[in-house]
């Protein structure tokens, strides 16, 4: 459903491709589908400009220090919205953003970081399309 609704029918969508053949060739190797999917999401996002950036306040610009809240479809530091409930995120910004598909440490810390960011990155992809 979600490709149904965020993608234009006949319109060449090459980068998903490789997005996909990489997140199967994970789930083969083991890894938890939810973790799979966050990191689909992130990588679909960013292959399309609008990924929340992992690492830095999409507010301030500040070095985020492993966890953020969430704000107008990007991370922010405590500092910028305090009232924000703060998710961890450092374990998914390593994962999403290595070349690997095979996370590296604790699965089960990086599958509880990766849970609630699909949700966050769905909405993204649903008011961005």
């Amino acid at each position: 459903k979600l490709l149904e609704r965020c993608l234009i029918a006949g319109y060449p969508y090459n980068d998903l491709l490789a997005l996909f053949y990489w997140a199967q060739k994970a789930l083969l190797e083991g890894v938890s589908p939810e973790t799979v999917n966050a990191r689909f999401l992130w990588r679909w996002l960013h292959s399309w400009g609008i990924a929340p950036d992992l690492y830095h306040c999409s507010s301030c610009g500040c070095l985020l220090d492993g966890s953020a809240g969430w704000f107008h479809n990007a991370f922010v530091c405590s500092a910028c919205n305090p009232a924000a409930s703060m998710h961890k995120i450092d374990l998914f910004a390593e994962y999403a953003l290595s070349k690997s598909f095979i996370p590296r440490g604790d699965a089960a810390a990086l599958l509880e970081q990766a849970r609630p960011l699909q949700e966050l990155f769905v909405k993204n992809l649903d008011e961005n399309r």
